[in-house]
């Protein structure tokens, strides 16, 4: 069992990608980001190293988070522009468990299983006006499940094959 706390900081910049217009280009500014995060977990692995389970709690508490935001481009037709922006202070908290089964000395599974019930602004306007207090951050999804099946094999003396059938499921953001 672990319990970790940690403070970041992520410098300010401007995000030079794809840019159509004088405007989009004085909005590709952003300032620092700034976070705490608590987490708290544990792992466990079997006497004979077949199971291994992770799990962990977290909140993160943002201070100016940056984060990719759709804007709409200025030309007709052309798709949306992504730009990094600091949408003021968020909260981030939810629960994560991996585990990890050895089939045989061949096979081995894993399963994922991520929950995110509360991903929000505190307090954001977007530069189009948009109240965005309290609608949940941009593809950051409730609930993420994974799976996989994989087979491992030596070919030769020098050669590992290594096949993987895997699943992802995302609920919607």
């Amino acid at each position: 069992v672990f319990y970790s706390l940690s403070n970041g900081y992520k410098s300010g910049g401007y995000y030079g990608g794809y840019l159509s217009s004088p405007e989009q280009a004085r909005l590709a500014d952003y300032g620092p980001e700034e976070i705490i995060s608590n987490e708290v977990g544990g792992k466990y692995i079997n006497d004979n190293k077949t199971l291994k389970i992770n799990w962990a709690l977290f909140h993160y508490d943002y201070k100016g988070q940056q984060v990719f935001m759709n804007q709409p481009s200025l030309i007709d037709g052309a798709p949306p522009i992504q730009l990094l922006e600091n949408v003021g202070d968020s909260k981030i908290y939810g629960s994560d468990i991996d585990v990890k089964y050895k089939l045989t000395d061949e096979f081995n599974t894993t399963l994922g299983f991520s929950y995110i019930p509360h991903s929000e602004f505190e307090q954001f306007i977007d530069p189009l006006g948009n109240e965005l207090t309290n609608h949940r951050l941009p593809f950051t999804s409730e609930m993420n499940i994974n799976t996989a099946l994989t087979y491992e094999t030596d070919l030769q003396s020098n050669y590992r094959m290594t096949a993987t059938l895997g699943f992802d499921y995302q609920s919607d953001y």
